[in-house]
């Protein structure tokens, strides 16, 4: 039981972490840059930023961080649709079906990550093959995907990353 409740709070905060990280990274697109991927020349919209969120809620805004949130849903705002139809209110209850699986940390490598499909592979595979960080890591710098597209044993090569002999 206390097992049970206490995985299920480290899931409902990383999904909630990771959801209020997305939705300022909209905020900071839609509201702060106008819809501009960048900010106008000279505008310090993350520091800004940064200092206001630091000074109201503490730790975890610096301006680095702010810059990833913003990346992240430049990453991943495919995913709005199904984010809005959640309702905001409804986290508590909602929060297994809010479309990331994974932790911020995992997500600050996978938005990292340019092409699309690329991206959705090893995120997927994460999820599925319940991968930490550090083999979420291990698994791109090998370039998995790419020998996966280039191998004609595809199941070979999955055998040989899943041993961790990449």
């Amino acid at each position: 039981l206390i097992d049970s409740a206490r995985s299920n709070m480290g899931q409902m905060a990383n999904a909630i972490t990771v959801l209020t990280s997305f939705l300022l990274g909209r905020y900071i697109i839609e509201q702060e840059q106008q819809g501009s991927e960048r900010a106008k020349y000279g505008a310090k919209v993350l520091d800004s930023l940064s200092s206001y969120l630091t000074e109201e809620y503490g730790r975890g805004f610096s301006r680095s961080n702010v810059a990833g949130m913003r990346q992240f849903y430049m990453a991943y705002k495919d995913r709005e649709d199904e984010i809005i139809q959640l309702g905001i209110g409804q986290l508590e209850t909602a929060y297994k079906k809010i479309p990331f699986k994974l932790s911020w940390t995992h997500y600050q490598i996978l938005m990292r990550i340019e092409d699309k499909d690329e991206r959705d592979f090893y995120e997927k595979k994460a999820i599925r093959s319940n991968w930490n960080v550090s083999t979420l890591k291990r698994q791109f710098h090998s370039s998995l995907y790419e020998r996966l597209a280039l191998s004609r044993d595809k199941n070979d090569v999955m055998r040989l990353a899943n041993e961790g002999a990449v």
